[in-house]
Formats: C-alpha cells, structure tokens, sequence
C-alpha cells in the first residue's frame, strides 16, 4: 500500500523562492487559551518493515516516507532530523548540535558526534557583560556549528540516499510551512521577551510581531527553504567553506559574532565508540562525552542493586531509589567530566563502572535524603542550555539509529541570519566565566543529550532519547527500567509518570503525580527531606510538561516479530511504522 504523501510534501524544484515572511492562521485555528490536559495517550504503531518515532507529525512523516521508499534507518532518520529544522525551527537547526548512536545491520556500533564548538576568537569581556546584564542571548552566543556536518556525514557513509533526497521533504514544510501545536505555542510563551527582542525572529513566528501564534497558525519560512534547496544541489560544503559560509561570517562581522570563516572551514565531525554497560543481562549504548551517555549508564547501574521486583512496586521507597540513582548519575557526570570541558580529553569513564555504582548505591538510605555533601559534588564548569528533540528509527534491514539535536535554548540565541533563515545556535551562554579556562578555542560545548540504544541478544530492545536538560540521563534511565524491569510495551513505557532529579540552584525531585504516583508518596518524599521541585498534576497545560522531557522509542516485539514505536505525548509527539 502506497502512503498518500501529506499535504506540505511537494518536489525540490530550483524555482524562485519568494523572501517574504508569511504567517498564515487557518480557518480551524483554536483558542489562544491554553487547553487544560485531562491525561496522556499515545498510539502505539507496528511493522515488521521499521518504525519511525520523532517529536514532531512532519517529521515522522518524512522519517517513514523515506523508509517505504527503501532508504535505510540512516536515510530515514537524517531526513527526519532535516525535517525537525523547518517544522520545530525552536529545538533543532541547521546551526546546531548533533549527536547519533548508531547500530548498524553489521553489527558494528558508532557515535557520530556533531558537537557545537567555541570559536576561534571570542570575547570573554563581551559575554561577561552579557551575563551582567542579564541580556545572554544573541549572535555573540553562538558557537560554531555541528549539526549539519553531522547528518551529512551520517548519510554520505551509512546511508544510501543523496542529501538532495534527504532534505527534499525539509524544503517543502519550509515552503507549506508547519503547524502550531499546543506545545509549541508553550514554549514560545516561555520564551516571548526574547524572541520579541529579534526583529527577524518576532515577525516570523508571533502573531503581530508581539504575540504568541495560536494553535493551529501555519508558519512558512521562505529564507530557509531556498537555502536547503541550495545545500541539496550544492552540497553541505557550502554551508562550512562556500556561499553560505560567506553569508554568516558577513552576519557575524557586522554584529558582532565571534564565528569566523576559519571556524567553519576547519569544523570536522568525529566518529566515537559509545560508551558501553549493562543492565540485567541487557547490552546499553549511549552516547559518550560531550554528551551525558555516561549518567545513564551509571544510573542504570545504581538501580541494579534492586531487584527488579522492587522497581516494579511503586512505593516511597521505589520512587526515592529512582530519584536518588538520578541524582548520583548526574553529580558524577559533572565531577568526572568537567575537567574535560578545559582539557578537551576524554574523561575518566571509572564512574560508569560497577564496583563504583556499588559504593554509591550503598549510600542510599530510606528514611532520608541523600545530603549533598554525600556526593563530591563540584560546581559546574559549563551549565548546558536546554532546548532538545528526539529521533529514533529502526529498519528491516537490522539498522538502529538513535539521534539527539538541540539549538541550546529554545530558538537557540533567538537570532537569525538575514537572507538564510538560518537560526542561531546559544552554547556560549552556559560558560561560568570566572573559570580561568572558560571559552577555550575549540573546545567542545558539552550538552546533557544522551542518544541510547539497548540490546540484548543482538536484538534491540529500546532505542531512545529524551529532551529536558540536565533531566535528560534520568529520564531516559528511567524509560528502559520501565521495559526492562516493568516488563512495559513502548507505549505504557513512555507514558508510566515521571520521576527525575533537577540540578541547579533550586535542586530536588521532578515528579508528575498520577497513578500509581500518588500525593501521599509525595508527602512521605518531603518528609524524608526531599523540596519537590516541580509537580505536576492533572489536569495540566502544555507548559507543565515542558520540563517533563520527550522520550520518543522504538522496541522490538519478539512475539509479533515486529517493530513498536511511540512518541511523547507530553509534547505531542508522533509515532509512525513502514507498510513496505
């Protein structure tokens, strides 16, 4: 059966593409009001041929098209993540980090590793003044670009599609332009003041230049498109060494960015091992640093030291096991890896090992909150920007991609490249300047991403990743517990309630709070001396769930001999499976 290709697909032309900003409101636009959410759902979607799960309908859309076409995972996951950059502009750019673990039909596994990097020349003085003034936003943070050499890269040696094919369906939503969702128009609102501070950015995205779009606006990039229409010709050398090198670094010039012709010229993607555990018998998968890799393996680690029995019974006690193996993941994360923020090398991976979770599982106790200084816990060199999307993808050919993008914040420095559309990206924001090593040219701007894929047998059990930040490795922990402890289908895996650790000045427990979480678990929690740091209960808006994450996953179902994805509806994910 042929899938009938949605209403924004359309062919890559090399016609003229008008330079207007359009924003148009449907006829069945909504209430600018944000609905009150009831409870969660998501569909759970099956094939023996591949499944594609993303955070957003049009790229799924485009993920699973090119699947049925006969591209790969690889293909079809680099189309989605395209796809992202026109129908989610806010989470995912062509300016932007990409990080990719991948298990391919051969067997071997590998982590592509598209990481933003500081450039060459940057004011440590101008930043510092920015952070005075509490004004961190705009060209001067942008740092030097990962994500399109990631998912060329990707493509060019483990995919069998031109970037022309793959970026097609990117250029037709950047034309048709993409739907507002509850969600989006959510973390729009959270970030109104300073998107309205742009004058290209605010005229693109709000209604009137001033306001949230409502739900339903359809938003047309014209700029972007004829850009990936050119990248797809001309390829993406352009982007780092060519015309639309040129561009930026004139943008920057004039601006007062730091990112120089030479920045993008010497960019190269680096291909790592990911980092490897286990988890009852289970081979994970995750990505090694600069990402956050490691605080999943480490929490999955300190969870083995319960059975599985236990985890699966929710109680005081099980949530506090989840929550404090959380808090330790992340704690060490940030002492073992920080130095390699400075030195650039490859940090000391001994917190991932078992003998080291022992020790610090046994810190644990029931009756009360593991104290800080329980923990070593250092202050954080370089505090990652949030701002995530997920795309995770499997093929009938034995391919597993699991692919994690962010523009630091939401709309990255809520800046864009006159002409280009091109958004920029804010890693330099999250440096603590008063470090002497603070901006060290090159460096990798590290990112709480954590891409992971889980095996057993060869077999994969979960592929995965979350947005949320620091809650990132919690959260996708928390998710393969659910499948590998709980004995969960990908659907009630993704929609089980959360429990994750927020770092940060006002550190203590995230928590939504419906069954089989309960307010009276949440009492005995503060009891034992834990500061609930966010709650959610129903009913709840979009907003709410912003800092809940966005686990989108692929498993495989053994018995139906069929692939299972499903997509958080915590922010309106979508999950789609190949007919052929």
């Amino acid at each position: 059966m042929t899938r009938p290709r949605p209403v924004w697909w359309t062919s890559i032309g090399l016609g003229a593409v008008s330079l207007v900003l359009v924003v148009v409101v449907d006829a069945c636009t909504a209430s600018s009001k944000p609905p009150l959410i009831t409870s969660l759902d998501t569909a759970e979607t099956h094939s023996p041929y591949g499944v594609v799960a993303t955070g957003f309908k049009e790229a799924t859309e485009a993920g699973v098209l090119m699947l049925e076409d006969g591209g790969n995972a690889i293909d079809a996951a680099v189309t989605a993540a395209f796809a992202a950059t026109t129908s989610a502009p806010g989470s995912s750019g062509l300016f932007g980090t990409t990080y990719i673990v991948l298990h391919l039909a051969d067997g071997r596994d590998i982590a592509i590793d598209g990481t933003a990097r500081v450039p060459l020349h940057t004011s440590r003085d101008e930043l510092a003044e920015l952070q005075a003034e509490d004004r961190v936003h705009g060209i001067k943070v942008a740092a030097v670009p990962g994500t399109l050499a990631a998912l060329d890269h990707a493509l060019a040696r483990y995919g069998t599609r031109s970037l022309a094919e793959a970026i097609a369906p990117a250029v037709a939503l950047a034309e048709q332009g993409f739907l507002v969702t509850s969600s989006k128009r959510a973390a729009i609102s959270k970030y109104l003041d300073t998107i309205r501070e742009s004058e290209y950015l605010r005229h693109l995205i709000l209604k009137d230049g001033q306001n949230p779009p409502d739900v339903g606006t359809r938003i047309r990039q014209p700029d972007l498109a004829k850009t990936m229409r050119r990248l797809g010709i001309v390829g993406a050398g352009d982007f780092y060494r060519g015309g639309i090198a040129q561009a930026i670094v004139a943008d920057m010039q004039k601006r007062g960015g730091y990112v120089t012709r030479s920045d993008l010229g010497i960019y190269r993607v680096t291909e790592r091992q990911p980092l490897r555990g286990t988890y009852r018998g289970t081979k994970v998968m995750s990505f090694p640093w600069p990402g956050a890799g490691g605080a999943v393996i480490e929490a999955l680690n300190v969870l083995e030291h319960y059975p599985a029995d236990f985890l699966r019974r929710t109680s005081a006690n099980q949530l506090q096991a989840y929550a404090e193996a959380f808090h330790i993941a992340i704690a060490d994360h940030i002492r073992f890896t920080s130095p390699s923020s400075v030195s650039g090398q490859p940090p000391d991976t001994i917190y991932i090992g078992k003998p080291f979770a022992a020790d610090r599982a046994a810190l644990i106790s029931f009756d009360r909150a593991l104290p800080p200084e329980a923990l070593e816990q250092e202050s954080q060199f370089y505090t990652p920007p949030g701002g995530t999307t997920q795309v995770s993808v499997a093929d009938r050919f034995g391919n597993i991609v699991s692919l994690t993008q962010t523009m630091g914040r939401f709309f990255g420095a809520r800046a864009m490249t006159p002409g280009l559309g091109i958004v920029y990206n804010s890693f330099l924001e999250g440096y603590d300047l008063s470090h002497p090593a603070a901006l060290t040219p090159r460096a990798a701007c590290p990112t709480d991403m954590s891409p992971t894929i889980v095996l057993e047998d060869g077999r994969l059990v979960i592929a995965l990743g979350s947005s949320g930040s620091q809650r990132i490795p919690g959260i996708v922990a928390l998710v393969i517990s659910k499948v590998v402890d709980h004995e969960l289908g990908a659907r009630d895996a993704v929609l089980a309630p959360r429990i994750a650790w927020v770092s940060g000045k006002e550190s203590g427990i995230l928590i939504e709070v419906f069954p089989p979480n309960t307010n009276g678990l949440v009492e005995t929690l503060e009891e034992r001396g834990y500061h609930i740091a966010h709650r959610v209960d129903f009913p709840a808006t979009s907003r709410d769930f912003i800092d809940c994450g966005a686990v989108n996953a692929v498993i495989f179902d053994p018995v139906r001999r069929s692939f299972v994805g499903a997509s958080d509806p915590r922010r309106q994910g979508t999950a789609l499976a190949a007919r052929r």
